[in-house]
């Protein structure tokens, strides 16, 4: 990706990142390939500038500007095919078990009543459940009313559950 698509599409602004954020990770390979490609110094010294906050940028010298320049240069150069880490593993199991969990109650119902509206209403019945518990809990880890936050949740599960009936569900 050359600088002129870099700064067209505005991914060099304000990077920061907590190291977790993988559309950040790519945003600063990105910029790093730039940077390395890049032969106007005073180019690469403005994309720095970009990527740094207002204040900070305002108090650096050229001087400094190449400084980072020749230290992002010495970075090796990042690897053409990213590969999963094991946080990445652990992250998808993670995914995988919350969607399993959430949505295995729901289920249930289909297993063991052989009638599918009446399936169907109990699975019905459970999401709704679902919904108050999840509100009570949500309620709580806010510091706000549980119970009431469990009955919004109720009527917002109610009203879904309502519009799905309506749309022949």
């Amino acid at each position: 990706m050359s600088v002129v698509t870099v700064r067209a599409t505005g991914m060099h602004g304000n990077a920061q990142s907590n190291g977790k954020d993988q559309p950040n990770k790519r945003h600063q390979t990105i910029l790093h390939l730039s940077l390395r490609r890049l032969g106007d110094t005073n180019e690469a010294h403005s994309i720095i500038a970009d990527t740094l906050p207002p204040l900070l940028a305002s108090v650096r010298t050229p001087a400094e500007f190449e400084l980072i320049h020749l230290r992002l240069n010495s970075i090796p150069e990042p690897p053409t095919h990213p590969q999963l880490a094991k946080d990445d593993w652990l992250a998808a199991v993670g995914v995988f078990l919350l969607v399993l969990l959430c949505t295995f109650p729901v289920v249930i119902p289909f297993l063991f009543l052989g009638v599918g509206k009446l399936a169907l209403r109990v699975s019905n019945e459970v999401a709704i459940l679902m919904h108050f518990f999840t509100g009570c809990a949500l309620g709580g880890y806010a510091g706000r009313r549980r119970r009431l936050r469990g009955l919004v949740m109720v009527i917002v599960g109610g009203a879904l559950v309502g519009a799905c009936i309506a749309l022949g569900g």
